[in-house]
């Protein structure tokens, strides 16, 4: 959360969710996710919040099936879009790190534009992936 001051002299609030149901061992699971995040994304919409959302792609199933996830993640995306929202897509561990990048770059690739990538700073790759990025 951060804060900061409007124009008018009140203090406005800043918030970012972030849930964190990672390494799913279902399709249904991932699916849930999704559904959890899009509602999440319209209660912040109804409610004119200044909030986003990131997400970790293990709770979409990327362990279970990369296209899948892509799907999953793309739909959130999309939605997120519609709703003038953004999304955060953080790193997880190293095993994870090129199917990662492989999914954002093919959602700002397809023209989605709000959407982010955390990367890890401490990795000896993380210099290079930012140049391919």
């Amino acid at each position: 959360m951060s804060e900061r001051t409007s124009p008018g002299g009140s203090i406005a609030f800043s918030f970012h969710w972030a849930q964190r149901p990672e390494f799913v061992k279902e399709p249904a699971q991932a699916d849930a996710a999704l559904t959890e995040y899009r509602a999440v994304l319209d209660r912040i919409h109804a409610d004119g919040l200044d909030a986003n959302i990131s997400i970790k792609l293990t709770a979409f199933g990327l362990l279970l099936d990369e296209e899948e996830a892509y799907a999953r993640v793309h739909q959130l995306v999309t939605h997120a879009s519609t709703l003038g929202n953004f999304v955060r897509i953080d790193m997880e561990d190293s095993g994870c790190t090129d199917a990662t990048l492989r999914i954002y770059a093919r959602l700002r690739q397809g023209g989605l534009d709000n959407v982010g990538l955390v990367l890890q700073a401490y990795l000896r790759r993380t210099g290079a992936d930012v140049e391919a990025l």
